[in-house]
């Protein structure tokens, strides 16, 4: 049985232990990720990517990067849209949603920058909002999105879910907050605290993977250990 504990918690060895099974195999799902970011990295602003000529072809990395994480299946009810969906939700993206809110960082939500808070939260109305019903917003569909287009954001979905859980137990930082502005102020104040090093890793176009991919990577390692 695995040991279980905050003294398990070592953030650079399980991010490099999560990256080396995502790259060891050409075809690990784990990598799936890289694919959208590449795309969305190759782009030369935000709104290009949602322009006529590239909106179809971002519409289907985002489309298959969510199924090949999971969420064509459970209560995303993913799996009854097509293809016009994703080309609409890319839209709202990139074309409704302000756009300098991708251009935050999660370095930039702390307790005094409260026009972070309030353009992240604002952002997050837009997506609950698209849909009219179709689909259901869970806090785990929301997050994969975010993860996958702003990368600030991991992935809040079960083995995330279980290891922050664990890493949380006997330290004081509170209750952690649903999606949302308020969040991102705790987990940056968590990775303050905890000095995380935030390895230099790149995928194998050469784009950087983004802090709260990393912060993903380690948890979700973490919580299949503890699991």
């Amino acid at each position: 049985m695995p040991v279980r504990g905050p003294q398990m918690f070592r953030f650079n060895q399980l991010v490099d232990d999560y990256y080396r099974r995502a790259t060891d195999d050409e075809y690990a799902r784990l990598r799936g990720w890289e694919f959208l970011w590449d795309h969305l990295q190759s782009m030369n602003s935000w709104k290009s990517i949602a322009s006529p000529r590239n909106l179809e072809t971002s519409a289907l990395h985002l489309g298959f990067y969510l199924a090949n994480w999971g969420m064509f299946r459970g209560s995303s009810k993913l799996l009854n849209v097509n293809l016009e969906f994703f080309k609409k939700l890319t839209a709202r993206l990139f074309n409704e949603i302000d756009t300098e809110v991708w251009n935050l960082a999660l370095s930039d939500f702390t307790e005094d920058n409260q026009e972070a808070v309030r353009a992240f939260d604002e952002a997050l109305i837009m997506i609950r909002s698209f849909g009219e019903g179709r689909v259901s917003w869970t806090e785990t569909l929301i997050t994969k999105i975010l993860l996958g287009v702003w990368g600030e954001c991991p992935a809040r979905d079960q083995y995330f879910n279980k290891g922050f859980s664990s890493f949380l137990e006997n330290r004081d930082y509170g209750r952690q907050p649903s999606t949302s502005g308020r969040y991102f102020v705790y987990l940056n104040r968590i990775r303050v605290s905890e000095r995380w090093e935030l390895p230099a890793i790149r995928t194998q176009a050469g784009n950087d993977y983004a802090p709260g991919k990393l912060i993903d990577m380690a948890f979700f390692q973490y919580g299949e250990a503890v699991a």
